[in-house]
């Protein structure tokens, strides 16, 4: 056989076959522009029917009523229809009326994507949305509608112009905002990711968010959603990265968060707290959800030379938010949170009781401004914290260890324990902030404790070598600011130090006013360059406020012995203490003026006040001889330390 023959055979049967197959496609091809003809036509013929029928199904599946105030058609292989004047109504019990409300809403729908029982939307764009966001006083969203099954779809674009975005939390009262200036999404080709780019404002600080996350579809399927974007605002930087994966169920997050900040205040604005400005900050973890709530495995956050790192859980199953931590702190130094103390406390003055500084003290101590109590009430924990290392106020503390519980406004941080200054100390604080007044309790127990150590620490002079320490505290006060918790303290303070060596060069102490004390009741010794300390004893009783000392404040050594009484009102912030000495030159010395600016006047005659133990003592004295008189009528019984801790009631 002539295989040229046969060649020409199988080429015409292969050129036959592609020309049956084009006229098939050719045809396939008019079909679907029929269909898609066919559909348009149905649209523009019965747009009317159209958007009855889409209204009708929305309010059915929402239970809102849907309001349309102009709706228009725009015919193509992707027809475009534009509703204007948009808008979803809120629920029964809501504040406003509309949940939802928009200038308009344009809608690209892909017909050819039908016939292969895909919905998708070439474009959706909002214009000047509102959305209206809040639950009631169960807890109840608007946002909760009867029954809502969206169908499988996808999305190739998303646009936002000029949005807000509003919330109100019907359990707290509690509003915040969102404008958004634009957001886009834009599907990525060949890929179920997005390009995300939002530009918005919130509580008045703009933010930028960008990156990709996976699409509209990825959601709606349930399946594998992808997190990968960045935010940014004016001083802080965060990214979010990972998966979840069941999005509709907001279950399997395994998503890595990683936070970066000039400083901690750079916070305040978010959390409508005053944050101190210390840093650099760097936060750090892994979300994860369980069964109760979340977690945050790998958290670490350093804040200025400071670290705390430990496991992190959030328990969404109760009736309030809970969290629970097991946390261990390195390098932390209250040296970083300094300024922010001096700055508060300026800012304090200036905003919540400058007029009462003008009229009373330039240099209050104890604030007006409302304490942050209200953030007790917002979540519950369950915190254990603990530091081998770590230094407060510039004081190296050892093995601290605390324990907080914090439960529908009721803190209690108990025990706190640590070693410091070859000594320890234990502590508890329980703060009730549960109802409009807060009242607080707090105990300190310090056992031998070198006092020498704590000066050296605090000032880097060596004023005392030794003086084993004791301190007990016990007071308790309500109010809602500083200075009304202080003018209601009622309680006792207490202190034995114990022998030691006391460094006689008054040069090195400044303008310190114990040591300013030491020079005037003892002007001779000041060239005397040690001397040893045998006791020295502070005690303080307060009622409503008022620290009153009576025979509570002992000092004794081999040259200089001093028993004091006197007052310190809390509220007003004024002292007045009579201190009686016998050394070399017996005298009176009277400590007046203000907690932030006391004064020392030496033997002052309008000093003794009646109703004193002192003024008892001296009735038929005079001045002149009132400090020696004094000082031998109550040391008649004892000596100043042995009169001082008479009255001493240990705490439980």
């Amino acid at each position: 056989m002539d295989t040229s023959i046969v060649m020409r055979q199988g080429s015409s049967g292969y050129t036959k076959s592609i020309k049956i197959a084009l006229k098939v496609f050719a045809a396939l091809a008019t079909i679907l522009v029929i269909i898609l003809v066919a559909g348009a036509v149905y649209l523009s013929s019965n747009f009317d029917h159209f958007m009855q029928t889409l209204t009708s199904q929305i309010e059915e599946n929402t239970g809102r009523n849907f309001v349309v105030g102009e709706a228009a058609l725009e015919l193509s292989l992707n027809p475009e229809i534009e509703l204007k004047d948009v808008s979803l109504s809120n629920a029964e019990w809501g504040s406003r009326k509309q949940m939802v409300m928009a200038d308009s809403l344009v809608i690209k729908l892909n017909l050819l994507s039908l016939l292969f029982g895909e919905i998708l939307f070439d474009e959706i764009r909002f214009v000047a949305p509102d959305f209206h966001l809040e639950t009631n006083a169960q807890g109840r969203g608007n946002w909760e509608f009867l029954d809502v099954r969206l169908p499988i779809m996808s999305v190739d674009h998303i646009e936002v112009n000029k949005g807000q975005v509003s919330y109100q939390d019907g359990m707290t009262g509690r509003k915040t905002g969102l404008n958004i200036d634009d957001l886009n999404l834009q599907k990525l080709s060949e890929s179920d990711l997005q390009n995300v780019e939002i530009k918005a404002k919130y509580l008045d600080h703009f933010v930028k968010i960008n990156g990709r996350t996976g699409s509209l579809k990825n959601w709606l399927e349930n399946v594998p959603f992808i997190l990968d974007i960045n935010i940014n605002s004016t001083d802080a930087q965060a990214s979010v990265k990972g998966e979840i994966n069941q999005p509709i169920n907001f279950k399997g997050l395994n998503i890595k968060i990683n936070i970066e900040a000039e400083t901690l205040s750079s916070f305040s604005w978010l959390a409508d707290l005053n944050f101190p400005p210390v840093g650099p900050v760097a936060l750090g973890a892994r979300l994860s959800d369980q069964k109760n709530g979340y977690k945050l495995d790998d958290f670490s956050a350093d804040i200025g030379g400071s670290n705390v790192s430990g496991p992190v859980e959030i328990i969404t199953t109760k009736t309030q938010p809970m969290v629970t931590a097991k946390l261990t702190a390195s390098d932390f130094d209250t040296a970083d949170f300094k300024d922010n103390v001096n700055g508060d406390m300026t800012q304090n003055s200036e905003k919540g009781s400058q007029d009462q500084a003008k009229q009373d003290d330039p240099f209050p101590i104890f604030s007006s401004k409302a304490l942050p109590l209200g953030a007790l009430k917002q979540v519950d924990a369950d915190i254990s914290l603990s530091a081998k290392n770590s230094t407060m106020f510039a004081i190296p503390v050892h093995n601290l260890n605390l324990k907080l519980l914090l439960e529908n406004g009721l803190l209690k941080i108990r025990p706190i324990t640590a070693e410091l200054a070859n000594g320890s100390f234990r502590a508890d604080l329980v703060i009730n902030a549960s109802s409009q007044t807060a009242k607080m309790t707090a105990n300190f127990l310090a056992d031998q404790v070198e006092l020498g150590e704590l000066l050296k620490a605090l000032s880097g002079k060596a004023h005392l070598d030794g003086g084993k320490t004791d301190v007990e505290i016990a007071i308790n006060g309500q109010g809602s600011t500083m200075k009304e918790l202080v003018s209601t303290l009622n309680g006792h303070v207490s202190s034995v130090t114990g022998k030691g060596q006391i460094n006689y060069d008054l040069s090195l102490a400044g303008e310190n006013l114990i040591f300013n004390i030491f020079k005037k009741m003892n002007p001779f010794k000041e060239k005397q360059e040690t001397t040893s300390l045998d006791c020295m004893v502070a005690r303080f009783d307060i009622e409503d406020g008022i620290a009153t000392i009576d025979k509570g404040l002992a000092y004794e050594s081999e040259s200089l012995k001093i028993l004091g009484n006197g007052t310190i009102d809390l509220n007003s912030e004024k002292i007045n203490i009579l201190l009686s000495s016998k050394s070399t030159v017996a005298r009176f010395l009277q400590v007046k003026g203000s907690l932030g600016k006391p004064e020392v006047k030496v033997n002052p005659v309008t000093a003794l006040q009646k109703g004193t133990s002192l003024w008892a003592a001296i009735m038929t004295g005079g001045i002149s001889m009132a400090a020696e008189i004094v000082f031998d009528y109550v040391t008649s019984d004892g000596s100043p330390c042995e009169i001082a801790q008479r009255e001493i009631t240990p705490i439980d």
